[in-house]
């Protein structure tokens, strides 16, 4: 797991705090194993360094902002991302979770709807999230499992101590056990680079985009 602290250069030079928690996010995705449950905090840390680096001038920090969402928000954030955060323990219980305009239970209950058909279910789930927010029962309750919220990861987590919660629990690893990965792109870019060759470079790019998409779902 990449940490989120790792410095980008050994130099510890400032021009390169301002975009280097990006550059951590993007090294979170740059593999197939860091878990679902990062990428939400990540980017709001990102943002957060990008608004400290400029020493909190919204003249000089929203133009950044408003880049980073416009990709985020139309291209990357789905339900998904919230629902990792929300679930993953270390973030839920720590000091630094928020929800302030309901973002994070809106995405919770979108992906809760799309993933759980059954309705039976998912009124199951909702009960048990009451004792996970609470941290109530004897496993979630536990010493054990409060030190796990940090030590461990976010699906071994649930794995340990969700026993109580069955229902909440199998919904729970199937958000957090789906990795953050960057390598569906990079099949993408791959086949673009076969099929845009020097002998057909002059491929239209409605053309191009076409031959690509029938070469990835061949």
């Amino acid at each position: 797991m990449h940490s989120l602290q790792q410095p980008i250069c050994t130099k510890g030079c400032r021009d390169c705090e301002g975009v280097g928690a990006l550059v951590r996010v993007l090294r979170l995705v740059d593999g197939d194993k860091t878990p679902m449950g990062y990428l939400h905090e990540a980017m709001d840390r990102a943002k957060e360094s990008i608004k400290n680096y400029y020493k909190g001038d919204r003249l000089k920090f929203d133009p950044i902002w408003e880049i980073v969402d416009r990709r985020w928000n139309n291209q990357l954030h789905q339900p998904i991302h919230v629902a990792g955060y929300f679930l993953n323990p270390r973030f839920r219980f720590g000091g630094s979770y928020s929800d302030l305009n309901g973002e994070v239970m809106e995405g919770l209950s979108t992906c809760i709807e799309r993933m759980v058909l059954d309705v039976e279910e998912r009124d199951l789930i909702v009960s048990e999230l009451q004792n996970y927010e609470g941290g109530r029962g004897k496993l979630f309750s536990s010493e054990l499992a409060r030190r796990g919220r940090t030590t461990q990861t976010p699906d071994a987590w649930w794995q340990n101590w969700s026993g109580n919660t069955p229902h909440l629990k199998k919904f729970a690893l199937r958000v957090l056990c789906q990795p953050c990965s960057s390598s569906n792109c990079e099949r993408n870019w791959s086949l673009f680079e076969a099929i845009h060759t020097k002998k057909r470079s002059k491929l239209a790019q409605k053309r191009l985009n076409d031959l690509v998409y029938v070469q990835y779902n061949l």
